[in-house]
């Protein structure tokens, strides 16, 4: 599988001088694993993609079903040197790359639930009044060196029964909303296919970003959760006015700011900057509902 996902990635043209991605069979996690190979001076832009983890998981020490052969599971190591104000937002820009990726690839309407949980809709509909299942999810880590580290877990070929409520594979969802597209190849060709085109996208979006010339305004048009009823977890909020807040609760989403964070504002009308925290959407109201 090396081999093919090196050769993919040389014909793109877009991958430019970052190192070829290193697949191994099985790992506990790969963002272990690259967490190890940053502190043994791996340069940015390396990627490990493994065709299995023991111990995948996803935010807030999730567990990430990481089965042989039915996913992308990479971690890929980014050095940026930008302000902290900056680097708080490339969660979201990897985010959108793989939404952008998954939509191109696939054909399919792939949007985005903040953070960084990459979503299909369950029906045909808008984001106002439908409800999104999960396909894929993004998790940033900072490390020691101040280096950070993006896992990417893809649900491809997993049937429904195999994955957590809520959650959706490509080849599953393909089949149902975009037969067009070919899906019937093997587990590994679906891998290196789908992992070719999210690298090289993330990619592009990275040295985009890092230039300065990356906008959020794109990331907002994607998000379903702007307008949104949202219950709030694990939470972490910054005042915008002097009202005191509740650390959960319900909350409408208004707007993600420049610094990446989920405006929410609460039934009193004061509005608050989440930085951090597991927003789950209420189940959806008709158009123009939300106050």
């Amino acid at each position: 599988m090396r081999d093919l996902l090196g050769e993919a990635l040389r014909q793109s043209g877009a991958w430019g001088s970052w190192p070829e991605p290193i697949v191994v069979d099985a790992v506990d996690s790969t963002m272990r694993t690259m967490t190890t190979l940053a502190h043994d001076g791996a340069v940015e832009g390396q990627v490990v993609v493994a065709r299995s983890q023991t111990a995948g998981r996803g935010r807030h020490g999730r567990t990430w079903v990481s089965a042989l052969d039915q996913g992308v599971w990479l971690s890929i190591l980014m050095r940026p040197t930008v302000p902290a104000t900056t680097a708080s937002t490339l969660p979201l820009v990897v985010g959108l790359a793989v939404a952008d990726a998954l939509g191109r690839e696939w054909g399919l309407d792939v949007r985005l639930k903040w953070p960084n949980d990459v979503v299909v809709a369950t029906i045909e509909g808008d984001s106002a009044n439908t409800d999104w299942t999960k396909l894929a999810g993004v998790l940033a880590e900072r490390i020691d060196d101040g280096g950070i580290i993006i896992g990417v877990g893809i649900n491809v070929s997993q049937r429904r029964t195999d994955l957590p409520s809520g959650a959706t594979s490509l080849v599953t969802y393909a089949r149902k909303f975009s037969p067009a597209k070919p899906v019937d190849e093997s587990p590994v060709s679906l891998i290196v296919r789908t992992a070719a085109a999210v690298l090289v996208e993330v990619s592009s979006a990275y040295r985009h970003w890092v230039s300065g010339a990356w906008m959020i305004d794109r990331y907002r048009q994607q998000c379903v959760t702007i307008g949104r009823k949202v219950q709030v977890e694990h939470i972490a909020m910054s005042q915008v006015r002097n009202e005191r807040i509740q650390s959960a609760g319900t909350f409408t989403a208004v707007d993600v700011d420049a610094a990446g964070h989920l405006m929410v504002r609460d039934d009193c009308g004061a509005v608050h900057a989440v930085t951090a925290g597991d927003v789950t959407l209420t189940p959806s109201c008709p158009p123009g509902d939300a106050r």
